[in-house]
């Protein structure tokens, strides 16, 4: 009977130490353009120029050029007056995702248009699994985050 009541008393405490565990969040699956698509969802904005985030942009759209990152793809309006920038990152195997998001808070310019910027409350760099999305925008952030978060 003690072996028994012994046995079930270590089962439930590796159960609980098992739930109180890190959990490792899921990578989402799919290519950075359409899951850009699945964040704009509901958004209504016009001529935005979506492309694959080249070495020599990096700086510019992420604040750095060195980051641990596997491939990263931007959405900024082509010609217009408005402060708006959405990147999504896909982080390498294995890299501090929590570091790399923030590096980007810390050395992205809100600023970086010629005459208009973004409020720092707007800018948000957020994270599921291995994929970090950075958004500036003084409108439509909200909506853009949570349908990040909805991925």
């Amino acid at each position: 009977m003690k072996k028994t009541l012994t046995l079930i008393t270590l089962i439930l405490v590796g159960c609980i130490l098992t739930a109180c565990g890190e959990k490792k969040e899921k990578n989402i699956k799919g290519s950075l353009a359409t899951l850009m698509e699945e964040v704009y969802e509901g958004v209504d904005m016009q001529n935005l120029d979506r492309q694959k985030v080249t070495e020599d942009k990096m700086e510019y759209m992420l604040g750095s050029s060195d980051l641990d990152i596997k491939e990263a793809y931007s959405s900024e309006p082509l010609m217009s007056s408005i402060a708006h920038s959405v990147v999504l990152v896909r982080a390498n195997e294995g890299a501090d995702v929590e570091n790399i998001k923030k590096e980007i808070k810390e050395k992205i310019n809100p600023q970086k248009w010629v005459c208009v910027w973004v409020e720092e409350e707007h800018v948000h760099v957020e994270s599921r699994g291995d994929l970090i999305i950075l958004i500036m925008d003084n409108e439509n952030d909200e909506k853009l985050l949570e349908n990040f978060n909805n991925l």
